[in-house]
């Protein structure tokens, strides 16, 4: 593979391999200090080029390939659920506020038509559950002491439009990720009761948003590890109540104060891959 030669106005050289030229720049690889380098240069201030100067390369073969357009990221963490607690019951405050902690699965996939600018889908799931021991549950006329679970999954996915920020060794990835799509909300709640039990699930769909800032550190020109903080928002108004007998109760129009928000935010790291 021959390499090319630039020179500058200030009549220094540079043996480099030219990779492409892009929005009035020039990207090229070149070795210095022992290291495969990569860098823009703006041909104003060059002057001379020549390509396959020279017929032999010092330049290892991977440095001159290009970036994958497509990335791929998984990602697993924290999470905490942002909406407010307006049960009075001191209590059923503390068990509700562990509920709003959980675990965070993640994921993306973003086609860059350019270097800065991708579009992809972006899917995220949180899980948090919690279980009281000794709870009162009041049926008339009696008072029973229960142990009440509950398991609550807030899932999201959507398209995505995505802003990144590319340093110029390829190493580094700063993006800005924000997506419109549908968020489902589900709260399973079982109640033990001495030998009896009874579970009713919660459902709720609504239209939401994700917004998150993603920096990625990669090996390689293909894999790399990521670190990533999202804000993930929206607020059903309707549900759907299913008991374990199967009955269905609808409500399609609560009132405002009785919405429940499903907003989050999250703190992740996991792997990501670019093809």
């Amino acid at each position: 593979m021959a390499q090319d030669l630039i020179v500058t106005q200030e009549g220094d050289s540079l043996n480099c391999k030219i990779l492409k030229e892009r929005n009035g720049y020039i990207y090229a690889a070149y070795m210095k200090d022992g290291q495969a380098k990569r860098n823009y240069f703006y041909p104003a201030l060059l002057k001379d080029i020549q390509r396959g100067f020279y017929t032999a390369t010092s330049i290892p073969s991977d440095a001159t390939i290009e970036f994958g357009k497509t990335h791929i990221g998984i990602r697993s963490g924290w999470g905490h659920r942002l909406a407010p607690i307006a049960d009075p019951n001191p209590a059923k405050q503390s068990y509700l506020k562990e509920l709003q902690n959980g675990w965070v699965y993640s994921g993306h996939i973003d086609y860059f038509i350019q270097e800065s600018l991708g579009l992809g889908i972006v899917t995220n799931v949180f899980k948090s559950r919690n279980t009281i021991a000794g709870y009162l549950v009041k049926s008339d006329p009696k008072l029973y002491t229960a142990i009440v679970s509950n398991r609550h999954t807030i899932w999201y996915i959507g398209p995505s439009l995505s802003y990144q920020r590319l340093s110029t060794n390829k190493q580094h990835s700063l993006i800005f990720r924000y997506s419109l799509g549908y968020i489902h909300y589900n709260n399973t709640e079982s109640v033990s009761i001495s030998t009896y039990e009874f579970e009713e699930a919660l459902n709720g769909g609504t239209l939401g948003y994700y917004i998150d800032v993603n920096y990625s550190y990669f090996f390689n020109l293909h894999f790399g590890i990521h670190a990533n903080i999202a804000l993930i928002s929206g607020i059903p108004n309707s549900f759907t109540l299913k008991d374990d007998w199967g009955h269905k109760t609808q409500t399609t129009a609560l009132e405002q104060d009785e919405y429940a928000g499903v907003r989050h935010v999250d703190i992740a790291v996991g792997l990501v891959f670019a093809l």
